[in-house]
């Protein structure tokens, strides 16, 4: 027994670490912390209005970026919680479901963030200092406790960093597209991920330039897959009452006309 686990203590210890993640994102979740944050509330009010009404608490019909007391609120959290009502709390709201993808994100981001820390620096101690980190951080801890939805930002970006590393570790075409398709939904978690995303992708261009711009183009592939997820079976009615708004310029800016034409119909009330 004692060789047992001398062989394979790094395993043991990656699993008792990722135990105590597991408990210290999901332990009394619903009363810690025991006050809704006021983002939490409003949250929750919208996305139960949406499962139940189809609009938000200011009566728009699915919105594309929910309205909260002070602007607008990131959709992938708000609609995240919409499935979890609908299908789960059966059309009820609860501080559980409100607070589950948080805590769900956190767990995920510590796998992830594990698993690339071993793959960019091959080395068990220094992935267990990661892992441990990631585990007893406060600012991680308490991420996964509020349903706040910039908490999913770095999460989201952490799931497409590590597939951009599967892609390099492997070289396969299909982990580069995925790795588009996720950061193309990273830019729905909030809405500063549009300034770290394209930064980052700088950053790392220097030494793989020709990977980097491949994987470019399919990064709108990542962020139509949300919207139209959600909203396809009111495409075509927003389609019919915004479809001139398709043939409006003259497409001189390929990347902006091109959002434009996608975004625009759901920005229009059904």
């Amino acid at each position: 027994m004692k060789n047992l686990c001398k062989q394979n203590w790094y395993q043991i210890t990656l699993l008792f670490l990722f135990c105590v993640t597991v408990f210290l994102r999901f332990y009394k979740l619903t009363v810690l912390p025991d006050v809704l944050h006021i983002d939490e509330a409003a949250l929750g009010y919208n996305s139960w209005c949406l499962a139940n009404y189809g609009t938000d608490r200011y009566l728009n019909v699915l919105p594309f970026y929910p309205q909260n007391f002070y602007g607008g609120q990131s959709p992938l959290y708000t609609y995240l919680v919409v499935l979890l009502i609908k299908f789960f709390g059966k059309g009820n709201l609860s501080v559980f479901l409100v607070r589950f993808p948080a805590a769900f994100a956190s767990l995920l981001l510590w796998i992830t963030g594990t698993r690339s820390m071993s793959l960019i620096f091959d080395n068990k101690k220094i992935t267990l200092a990661a892992a441990l980190f990631l585990c007893f951080c406060p600012y991680f801890v308490m991420s996964g406790r509020y349903a706040l939805d910039c908490n999913l930002m770095l999460c989201c970006i952490s799931c497409s960093v590590l597939v951009l590393l599967l892609y390099l570790k492997t070289g396969k075409l299909h982990t580069l597209l995925l790795s588009g398709v996720c950061f193309g939904i990273s830019l729905y978690s909030y809405a500063l991920s549009y300034l770290i995303i394209p930064i980052f992708l700088v950053l790392i261009s220097h030494s793989s330039a020709r990977n980097i711009i491949c994987m470019l183009p399919v990064i709108p592939l990542g962020n139509h897959s949300f919207s139209g997820a959600y909203h396809i079976s009111h495409r075509l009615r927003a389609h019919v009452r915004c479809g001139s708004h398709f043939f409006l310029g003259k497409y001189k800016r390929y990347h902006k006309d091109y959002l434009d034409m996608w975004f625009l119909p759901f920005r229009c009330r059904t």
